[in-house]
Parts: C-alpha cells; sequence; structure tokens
C-alpha cells in the first residue's frame, strides 16, 4: 500500500487541475479512485459499444475482451477493498491490457465496415475512432508520465460528437431527398393512372355517334353538320383532358358537356338536360361532370317511359363548391349504392342474372370519385332522390379560377 502523502502527491500529477479540485472536494484518495474507475469504466462502454454495433469475429473479440477486462476490473477492486493493492498500481497493469484490447476491437470494427460497406458499421466506426485514439494517448501517457488529464479523451469525445452530427445531417439531408423523390414518382404514377382513365372514352359511345351522323348526312344534312361540329369538339375536349392541366375550369367542363349532350339527344330526343349554375368559377378534375351526366342519361333518364330529365347544379357551400347531376329515372339500388361507397363502378342497377358480365363499358363513377379525391381532395357520393330518381353529387375544396382559396 502506499502512503496519504504520496497518494496526494499522485492525485496532483493525475489531474490538470488537482489543487482546484481538492479544494471542492479535499480527498485526494476519493477523487483519485473515480478517476481511475471513470477510466476504465470508459473503456469498457467503448468495447460494449463495439459489440452492440459490430457482427461476426468483431464482435466476439469484443464480447471476449469486455468480458475478461472486467472480470479483470472486478479483481483489482476486490483487491482494493480487500487491501492487498490500489487502483493506482493495479491499473499499471490493467490500462495496457484496456489499451490493447480497446484497439484491437476499435481496428476489427474498422475492417469490417471497410469490407461490409454497412451503413451501422461505419457510422459505428466514425464515433469509435476518434474516442479510441484520445483513451490511447490517455493510456499511454498515464504508463510513461504517470499523468492523465483527460484532454486527449475529451478531445476524441468531440470529435466523434462533431463526426456523429455530420452524419446524422448528411443522413436526415439524403431522407429528405428519397421523400422528394418518392412524392415526385408518387405524383408521376398518379398523373399516368389518371391518363389512362381519361383514356377510356366510351367506344360504343363513339360507334353510335358515328352511326348517327351517318345517317344524318342523307336524312338531315344541316343537322349532321351540327353534329358533326359538336362531335369534334367533344373529341378536342377528351384530348385536351389529357394533355392538360389535372384541373379545369367549370365552365370549361359545362361547354365539353355541351358538346356531349347535343350528340346524345340524337339518339334520346325525349332526354332535357336543365342546368342550374349559381357558381361557375372555380376549378374542378378534367372530364369529371360529363361522366357523371352520361350515368344520369343512360342508366337514369333514358330508362324512364315519357320525359327523362337530367339537371346539372353548381354552387358554393362554404369553403367548398359543389356539383349535383340528379336524374328522374329508376334510381339506384341499395346494392349499387354500397358497391360505390367499396370503390366499385356502379351504373346500372346491378338485377343482372348470376355470372353475367356487367352491361357497360365506360369510366364508373367510383373511377370518378377515385380522381377527384386524388386530384384535388375533393369527395362524392351517390344516393337516391326521395321523389324518385338519383343524384350523384360531387364537391371539391374552393379553388377558384385563379387560384386562390
Amino acid at each position: 500500500m502506499i502512503s496519504a502523502a504520496a497518494l496526494k502527491n499522485q492525485s496532483r500529477r493525475f489531474f490538470l487541475f488537482s489543487d482546484d479540485i481538492t479544494l471542492l472536494i479535499p480527498f485526494p484518495a476519493f477523487t483519485t479512485t473515480v478517476s481511475l474507475l471513470a477510466q476504465d469504466v470508459l473503456a469498457l462502454l467503448q468495447l460494449s459499444f463495439i459489440a452492440s454495433r459490430a457482427t461476426g469475429y468483431p464482435r466476439r473479440l469484443a464480447t471476449l475482451l469486455l468480458a475478461a477486462l472486467s472480470l479483470m476490473l472486478g479483481v483489482c477492486i476486490v483487491l482494493r477493498l480487500a487491501g492487498v493493492a490500489s487502483l493506482y498500481e493495479a491499473n499499471v497493469v490493467i490500462i495496457p491490457l484496456f489499451v490493447i484490447g480497446v484497439f484491437f476491437a476499435a481496428l476489427a470494427l474498422a475492417v469490417e465496415a471497410r469490407e461490409s460497406r454497412d451503413r451501422m458499421a461505419v457510422d459505428a466506426t466514425l464515433v469509435v475512432i476518434p474516442c479510441t485514439i484520445g483513451s490511447v494517448v490517455e493510456g499511454l501517457s498515464f504508463l510513461f508520465g504517470g499523468v492523465t488529464t483527460g484532454l486527449w479523451l475529451c478531445a476524441g469525445i468531440l470529435c466523434a460528437v462533431v463526426v456523429r452530427f455530420v452524419a446524422l445531417f448528411s443522413y436526415a439531408r439524403s431522407q429528405i431527398v428519397q421523400a422528394e423523390r418518392a412524392h415526385r414518382m408518387e405524383a408521376e404514377l398518379l398523373q399516368s393512372r389518371i391518363a389512362v382513365m381519361l383514356s377510356q372514352i366510351q367506344p360504343h359511345f363513339l360507334f353510335n355517334a358515328l352511326n348517327t351522323i351517318e345517317y344524318l348526312c342523307e336524312e338531315d344534312p344541316p343537322v349532321a353538320a351540327r353534329a358533326t361540329n359538336d362531335f369534334a369538339r367533344y373529341l378536342r375536349g377528351n384530348m385536351d383532358s389529357l394533355m392538360g392541366s389535372q384541373m379545369v375550369s367549370f365552365r370549361n367542363e359545362l361547354e365539353h358537356l355541351a358538346h356531349y349532350v347535343a350528340i346524345e339527344q340524337l339518339r334520346y330526343p325525349s332526354i332535357k338536360v336543365e342546368y342550374d349554375v349559381r357558381a361557375d368559377d372555380f376549378l374542378v378534375p378534367s372530364l369529371s361532370v360529363q361522366p357523371l351526366v352520361e350515368n344520369a342519361i343512360k342508366h337514369g333518364a333514358s330508362r324512364r317511359a315519357g320525359e327523362g330529365v337530367v339537371k346539372v347544379s353548381s354552387w358554393r357551400e362554404g369553403r367548398s363548391f359543389v356539383v349535383r347531376v340528379t336524374d328522374n329515372g329508376p334510381g339506384f339500388d341499395e346494392r349499387s349504392i354500397a358497391r360505390f361507397k367499396e370503390g366499385v363502378d356502379v351504373g346500372i342497377p346491378d338485377n343482372r342474372p348470376p355470372g353475367e358480365a356487367p352491361a357497360r363499358n365506360h369510366v364508373g363513377l367510383a373511377n370518378v370519385a377515385a380522381r377527384v379525391a386524388a386530384t384535388c381532395g375533393g369527395t362524392m357520393r351517390v344516393e337516391n332522390e326521395a321523389g324518385g330518381g338519383a343524384s350523384v353529387t360531387m364537391t371539391v375544396p374552393c379553388e377558384e379560377e385563379g387560384g386562390s382559396r
């Protein structure tokens, strides 16, 4: 055992600011013991960190060194409590082993990180290396000079913190870039899906329109000329919607709708389309109104004995604009409404025999509802009217033609 005076001298050599520390804690033996234990425990923590981040051989090496050095430190503490030897004397033997163990464990981790290119191993290596260098320098200073100030260790820890901060900043930036790329790809995918949906123009409508125009060319050429003009403008509107913006003016939708209605009324002269437009200076998804009227004509008003009426209404309601299409046809059955809520296209009341294919081939209401939700966050609902007939209501956020809300 060393004397109290020698221990006090050792504590002064051991600390950079020994005089200040002894003023605060006038127990040299206590401060020396705490400092020695802290240095030993720090080495164990480094090994524990390496063992938790490494894999394979580096992990086994770090775990083995951690167990061996922990056992050795425990023996030294027991010897200190038994009065056989001081921790200062024991550290002359322990510290070289700690330095060697931490150095080789860190080296093994660095080799693994270089070979595997694993991000976790690389990040752990960038943290361990500065701390290891600081620990090795402090250990060598203690062995050859009998003094350790902790400055090298603090510098190593500070470097590790800076390196880790830079790594975290770089990782956060890469995550932001990846999120932006994913969002852009999602938007492009959505645009592609919308383009596909918009391109699904009803082939039966085109066929019937051309047949009607062919018939009128012989029977009523002036009407055929007007029908040809409406048909050309209708097709042009579809092409413009495919090539243009996802959101268009409601006025443009009404103009496109008028050409469609003019063609359909050649086939269904008993159908009347009424308009109650109380607001038209807002934006709606392109080709979102015409399919609603198409559904009302073909599966509603045209199935009514006598005059069929389709009504298109629009108004502002709070912070939203509402577009409603009603008809005086037979309405939806409950199963069709349930299928719409589940995202399944509806139109004809679903009373066909089991196994029979749907008697329609066009962009359905659920398709339009999906586009409205994806394009502008709007909603759509279908319901039966109390006095008979059906209605489809589309609600879109208040975005006027100028882009203001």
